[in-house]
C-alpha cells in the first residue's frame, strides 16, 4: 500500500508514459469535501502536463480515499485500464480529452460518481468506455456531462447508483450506448 496525504500521490506531466500499478493500492486519509490544488488527499493519479499530453496509460491500480482517484486533463489517445477506485469523491474523471479508452475498470462506492467525462468549458470527442463496473456511487455510475460528442459506451454494468446508472447530457450528440 502506498499511503499519502499529499495533494498528488502520482502526477504524470508528459506524454508517452505507461504507469502499471501491478495491483498496488494508493490510499489517502479520506476524500476531502472539496478539491484544492494544495490540500491533502486530492489526487490519486493526475495526468496533466499543463497543456496537452498524449499516449498515457494508467493500468492495474487501486486508488481509494482521494478526491479524484484517477484524473486525465487535456489527454489524447490515453488508456485507463483495470483500475479499481472506491471511497473517492470521483473514481475516474476526464476533462478536455479526446480519443481515450476507459475499460475494464471498477469504480464503486464513491462519494459522487464512478466515471465522469466533464465537458465544462471544453469539448471531449471520441472517448470510449467499455466493460466497466460502477455500483453504489452516490450520484452517477457513468456521467457524460455537457459537450462529449461521438462517445462510445458498450458492455458497462452500473447498479445501485444514486441518480442514474448511465447519464448522457445534451451535447453528447452522435454517441453510441450499447
Amino acid at each position: 500500500i502506498f499511503s499519502t496525504t499529499h495533494n498528488h500521490a502520482i502526477r504524470i506531466a508528459c506524454s508517452n508514459v505507461v504507469l502499471d500499478g501491478r495491483g498496488k493500492t494508493i490510499t489517502g486519509a479520506g476524500s476531502p469535501a472539496s478539491p484544492s490544488e494544495t490540500g491533502p488527499d486530492v489526487y490519486g493519479v493526475r495526468v496533466n502536463a499543463g497543456g496537452p499530453s498524449s499516449d498515457v496509460t494508467v493500468k492495474n491500480l487501486i486508488v481509494e480515499k482521494k478526491f479524484y482517484g484517477v484524473i486525465f486533463e487535456a489527454v489524447a489517445n490515453g488508456v485507463i485500464d483495470a483500475v479499481n477506485t472506491g471511497d473517492n469523491n470521483f473514481g475516474i474523471y476526464l476533462w478536455d480529452t479526446d480519443n481515450n479508452t476507459v475499460s475494464n475498470n471498477t469504480s464503486n462506492s464513491n462519494l459522487s460518481s464512478g466515471i465522469v467525462l466533464d465537458g465544462d468549458n471544453c469539448v471531449n470527442t471520441g472517448n470510449t468506455f467499455s466493460n466497466n463496473t460502477t455500483s453504489s456511487n452516490a450520484q452517477f455510475g457513468i456521467l457524460l456531462w455537457l459537450v462529449c460528442p461521438s462517445s462510445t459506451l458498450t458492455g458497462n454494468t452500473a447498479n445501485y447508483n444514486g441518480n442514474s446508472a448511465i447519464a448522457l447530457s445534451p451535447g453528447c450528440d452522435g454517441s453510441t450506448l450499447t
